[in-house]
């Protein structure tokens, strides 16, 4: 993995570039060409602006990185080369080793890891530096060979996945030195930009949790690296990414019907339901009064499972009051506090795991990749927490409210 300049060489660029074209206006060579060559100019041979510099071996170390990511690695070293002409920095040169290394060219990886030493021995990769060495000088001498294939990847995906519903994709990752960084990208189809979400697991099978969403299509494809640093590795790829169908899901029957009470049936006809009782014998212990108002029913007899209650009113399926004000916020305000510290703890896990890969990163690109991504994911523990705990509160007056409150049922005057 190419690592990132710090801006402090840009500064030392530039002193030497003053330098050299300093030296380069007071030597006998340049008095002794007439004007008007190349060499009487002295903007044609070193950059008035040393910052011209800087941009052409920042452009070059761009496209190196690029090429690098496509697997193209000894392009990806001649661009470095090209770089480091105009601007001789360590970290450069650290990526020139990384590169030649995965060309195959187990000497020059060598002479470029050298030369990263020499010019900042203490640098944060200075230890993979060191470990790449000694790997190189073993497989030059026959009792190893360096490992620069990427790690294979395989995504075990459904035909489908529900709406509304978090859900879960895997792939199967596998490769010798270990699995670094696995990721999932995915969109929604028409979008122009994936995002990422990092993956859990082990045993060649890792996970990635995605939040609800609605029906459509999912693009998406799987990365990673392995432990010596070779990839990405993918299965689809942001031009041609592997597609999942998010289908809607059915509404429960009955979820948006008025509740009815249970002591009465419907006349099957399409219009209000009547008022008629159902028989002693089908509710043992429950004796009906005689039906000349259906409004005596209420509170005249011991009530049954099932039964209106007569400070709650008719119960239904979901045990949710077909007359309380309070209850069905109540239940939707805990489902939501439940809900919320299931997706706070998700994030506190994948943010552990970010500051893991942090810890055990080999380069520098690769670290902060890995801190931002637990960065996000603490921000999303705290904002799920948060709802968790407003959703709380919130359930808890709901909940009084709904016990203090009576029914429209029990403010009925019972003749």
């Amino acid at each position: 993995m190419l690592a990132i300049k710090s801006p402090r060489l840009a500064v030392r660029s530039r002193a030497l570039a003053l330098v050299a074209c300093a030296a380069l206006l007071s030597s006998p060579v340049a008095a002794a060409h007439p004007p008007g060559s190349a060499a009487s100019h002295p903007d044609r041979t070193c950059p008035a602006h040393p910052e011209s510099a800087v941009r052409g071996a920042k452009r070059f170390y761009l496209e190196a990185k690029t090429l690098y990511g496509e697997g193209d690695y000894p392009a990806a070293a001649r661009r470095l080369a090209q770089a480091l002409k105009l601007d001789p920095a360590a970290v450069l040169y650290f990526n020139l080793g990384q590169a030649l290394r995965l060309a195959g060219d187990a000497r020059g990886a060598i002479n470029a890891y050298t030369t990263f030493l020499k010019m900042d021995p203490h640098a944060t990769n200075a230890a993979t530096a060191r470990e790449r060495m000694v790997e190189l000088a073993q497989a030059m001498a026959g009792s190893a060979v360096p490992d620069t294939t990427p790690p294979r990847i395989t995504a075990q995906l459904p035909a489908s996945v529900p709406a509304g519903q978090l859900f879960e994709l895997a792939a199967t990752m596998q490769d010798p030195s270990g699995i670094f960084q696995p990721k999932l990208m995915y969109r929604r189809a028409g979008q122009s930009s994936y995002i990422g979400v990092g993956m859990s697991g082990g045993q060649e099978r890792f996970v990635a949790a995605l939040p609800a969403m609605e029906p459509g299509t999912l693009e998406l494809y799987f990365e990673a690296y392995d432990g010596k640093g070779n990839g990405p590795s993918r299965d689809g790829t942001p031009t041609y990414p592997l597609r999942v169908t998010v289908l809607a899901t059915p509404v429960p029957r009955g979820l948006d019907e008025p509740p009815v009470h249970p002591n009465f049936v419907a006349p099957g006809n399409g219009s209000a339901p009547a008022l008629h009782p159902r028989s002693a014998a089908a509710e043992p212990g429950f004796v009906l009064p005689p039906v000349s108002n259906p409004d005596h029913l209420i509170g005249t007899a011991p009530v049954p499972p099932g039964a209106a209650h007569p400070r709650r009113g008719p119960s239904t399926a979901l045990g949710v009051s077909g007359t309380s004000t309070w209850r069905l916020p109540a239940w939707v305000s805990s489902g939501v506090t439940v809900a919320a510290l299931g997706v706070g703890a998700y994030f506190i896990s994948a943010a552990a795991g970010g500051a893991s890969r942090a810890s055990s990163a080999e380069t520098q690109s690769a670290v902060d990749a890995a801190r931002a991504d637990a960065q996000h994911d603490t921000l999303g523990a705290n904002i799920s927490f948060g709802t968790a705990a407003v959703a709380a509160v919130t359930a808890g007056v709901m909940w009084w409210l709904e016990y203090r409150t009576p029914s429209a049922d029990a403010q009925r005057t019972i003749p």
